[in-house]
């Protein structure tokens, strides 16, 4: 089972003709409950039991990363006793912007940040972008565009930013800030510099205007508009 870090995570166990039940965490075989009983003082732990039904559910509200681990269904039957392993993965899942945490480009030049979310354990309802502390996702402006796109099976979640003919009011922080992951954040310069020499980034063969693509610090150099 995996589950997104800070959310709730069930272990359900499907058992009939019970005359005891209990959950037992492996790590340090501590038995949490017993029947509806529970041997914690910790507040996120719950059991539940649904009236006339076979089903046994051990909730850990607002699971962490210390909640990883394997987890034992112990359960005595007229047969016999049985053990039924679980094991929980807590991840965390995270937005990630393409490049180093700087991007650098000349006035008149295209800005294109992309975000990636991976790991998530539930949909991507959104994808807001942020310049600064405002959000930017429905600019008026017709300079900026924000397209966002999930794979079929929703496991990856891509959203692309551009701002075309950039100039220095577009400097700044930008967050890239997904409904179910932490966000990611990259630090904007727009020079005013023309005499540098124009150096293509390694993507921007496909772009119709290549010369005036920006380009993240990390690459060598530093890229103008070709004026």
């Amino acid at each position: 089972m995996e589950q997104a870090h800070l959310s709730s995570s069930s272990l359900e166990a499907f058992v009939s003709f019970v005359f005891q039940l209990s959950f037992v965490r492996r790590k340090d075989f501590h038995i949490l409950s017993n029947g509806h009983t529970l041997f914690t003082n910790d507040p996120r732990i719950e059991i539940i039991h649904r009236a006339k039904t076979i089903d046994w559910i051990l909730r850990i509200k607002q699971a962490s990363f210390q909640d990883s681990g394997n987890y034992d269904c112990q359960v005595s039957l007229k047969s016999g006793s049985h053990t039924l392993p679980f094991q929980l993965h807590v991840v965390s899942p995270r937005a990630v912007i393409s490049g180093s945490s700087e991007f650098h480009l000349d006035r008149g030049s295209t800005l294109s940040l992309n975000c990636a979310v991976n790991q998530a354990t539930t949909d991507t309802q959104f994808v807001f972008w942020y310049h600064g502390g405002r959000m930017i996702n429905y600019d008026k402006s017709d300079r900026v565009s924000v397209q966002t796109r999930s794979t079929e099976d929703k496991k990856q979640t891509n959203s692309n930013l551009v701002i075309r003919n950039a100039d220095p009011s577009q400097s700044g922080n930008y967050t890239c800030q997904p409904s179910n992951a932490i966000g990611a954040s990259i630090q904007v310069f727009v020079s005013e510099d023309r005499h540098s020499e124009p150096l293509l980034r390694p993507d921007a063969k496909d772009s119709p205007n290549p010369g005036k693509l920006g380009h993240p610090v990390g690459n060598k150099g530093h890229l103008n508009n070709g004026a």
